[in-house]
């Protein structure tokens, strides 16, 4: 791809190699040719043509097309809650989120600070969901900045910290729970002639056929906030869909894949309080198919 500043040139080569060289240029499935919006002067308009070649040679110019530069960049937009409070023992979780024009380009670099006195352990200060932890009570700034690149846009969240009400956790980062297996659970079996929910030899449980069975674990975090569910399942008979439902909220449905008899795992993201949290596994209404269960596991990373 040339650009120029006028139709007949001079031209200046602003982009190669935009189709792979074998097949021929999709937009819908190759990437599309992307300006450097750094490079553009606003108002200002700009002629476009287009050159192909193979192991024959290149081709002569395309037609020439005119662009006029009108996208103004704009700051990324930022959302934030704006006051928190936790106690000392728990941390809190921060969740920030952001809309962007896309320019000048996709990419837009985010990351946490703090503002003022005391003393803020950030798990990942570069991810706009992440934890902090704190070494004292009393009161905290907590800074969340998009950047696209040009401009940039910021916002702050009061965080309370409380006295320590209890244990604080040997690591506000990470968590590795209890790996729960389906003897440590409680088993809801719907009466049926056929297909009755069942721990096989293998050591999992299934088949879900009836809607109702279920089976349910209390399981321990650390801390309130997202966690991820590691579940140790087997879909032999096929892809399915099941659901979880975590301490009496809305079922929660997740898509199975078909595996062979070994099983595999999936994670699946939860919401969990701290302390004991009740986690039931299940058919429920609109699930489908024939499901084996072996474990769960809550973690954090």
């Amino acid at each position: 791809v040339e650009r120029a500043d006028s139709p007949t040139g001079p031209w200046t080569v602003v982009g190669r190699d935009i189709s792979d060289g074998v097949n021929e240029w999709n937009p819908e499935t190759m990437v599309l040719f992307r300006d450097d919006y750094r490079q553009l002067q606003l108002g200002h308009t700009y002629y476009y043509r287009v050159t192909a070649k193979n192991e024959s040679g290149r081709s002569a110019p395309s037609n020439v097309i005119s662009v006029q530069h009108s996208e103004e960049n704009q700051p990324p937009v930022v959302t934030l809650e704006p006051a928190l409070t936790t106690t000392q023992d728990q941390g809190v979780e921060l969740t920030a989120s952001w809309q962007d024009d896309g320019l000048p380009s996709r990419e837009v670099k985010v990351g946490w600070q703090q503002a003022g006195d005391g003393q803020v352990h950030f798990c990942h200060a570069d991810r706009a969901q992440t934890r902090a932890w704190f070494t004292a009570p009393g009161t905290y700034a907590l800074t969340f900045t998009a950047d696209d690149g040009l401009l940039k846009s910021s916002k702050t969240v009061t965080v309370t910290v409380g006295e320590a009400t209890g244990k604080a956790p040997a690591d506000f980062c990470r968590y590795y729970g209890e790996v729960y297996g389906v003897a440590e659970g409680r088993l809801t079996v719907m009466k049926s002639d056929k297909d009755a929910l069942t721990v096989g030899e293998d050591g999992f449980l299934g088949p879900f056929a009836n809607e109702g069975d279920k089976i349910g674990w209390q399981v321990q975090a650390p801390w309130s906030g997202q966690f991820l569910l590691n579940v140790t399942f087997n879909g032999k008979w096929g892809g399915k869909q099941n659901s979880f439902v975590v301490n009496g909220g809305a079922p929660q449905a997740v898509a199975f894949p078909q595996t062979d008899e070994q099983g595999q795992q999936l994670r699946i993201p939860v919401t969990l309080n701290a302390g004991t949290n009740q986690i039931d596994f299940g058919r429920f209404a609109g699930d489908w198919g024939y499901m084996f269960i072996k474990s769960i596991e809550v973690v954090a990373e």
